[in-house]
């Protein structure tokens, strides 16, 4: 295993069924709620990266770069059941790819 594999799996610990990209339930991604699922589904909705100084919130990077919206549940307990929540995370390339297609950054 990798030091990026590594780092990948440190940073989403606790996270399931992680997966990169827009979601429209997400308010940090449809703030105002006017994209609905049929149109995330037709591939309709503003995805756009941002550049940031913040690291990635899956490998930690702490390089400048855009960063990518992905999303995770984690289990929250909630009158004595775990329930699942969305979470909103900001990723680097190297994690969308990684993410996507299992490819490794080249260093």
């Amino acid at each position: 295993m990798t030091s990026f594999e590594r780092a990948f799996a440190r940073g989403l610990r606790g996270i399931e069924f992680f997966s990169p990209g827009f979601n429209c339930r997400c308010p940090e991604c449809n703030p105002d709620g006017t994209v609905t699922e049929e149109q995330q589904m037709r591939g309709e909705y503003p995805d756009d990266p941002e550049f940031s100084w913040r690291a990635c919130d899956a490998c930690g990077s702490s390089l400048a770069g855009d960063r990518h919206a992905a999303h995770g549940f984690v289990s929250i307990r909630r009158g004595g059941k775990d329930v699942p929540e969305l979470i909103h995370l900001s990723i680097c390339l190297d994690c969308v790819f990684y993410a996507a297609n299992g490819d490794l950054p080249a260093d």
